[in-house]
């Protein structure tokens, strides 16, 4: 099974993809749009595609491990995966993902435009690789 790995944003989500054997996440590619409906729809469309048995997203605790705005809005799209999909829905803990992939990205020779698109499938890919790392461990 594959799993797809979804860093939310209001303009962009970032996918990243796991392999067969659910133990490296790549980067898949950014969804640019704020309208839900668009995105659902991709989703839906990569999930079939893609042969997707489930999504992981993440979630942006705050540092005290409580949920502000920006985590209920990932919930609040997560349930709406939820209708519109027939495959498990998860979140993660995202806490400092974005920071990591611009870590990640800073030394890459690229247009700083390129670089701030990528930051989400980046982003997106550690958290899958997160989530898939810590299935190991259970």
């Amino acid at each position: 099974m594959r799993i797809l790995g979804i860093d939310y944003g209001t303009k962009r989500l970032g996918l990243a993809i796991s392999d067969d054997k659910e133990t490296m996440a790549l980067p898949y590619l950014v969804i640019e749009t704020e309208k839900a409906e668009q995105q659902i729809s991709q989703i839906r469309h990569i999930v079939e595609s893609e042969r997707i048995g489930k999504i992981v997203i993440g979630l942006p605790y705050k540092h005290d491990d409580t949920i502000g705005r920006r985590a209920e809005n990932v919930l609040s799209f997560a349930e709406e995966l939820k209708k519109n999909l027939s495959i498990p829905i998860e979140t993660y803990d995202e806490r400092l993902t974005t920071v990591q992939s611009q870590e990640l990205l800073r030394d890459v020779k690229s247009s700083r435009e390129k670089k701030r698109r990528n930051i989400n499938a980046v982003a997106a890919q550690l958290i899958l690789q997160g989530y898939l790392d810590e299935k190991v461990k259970l």
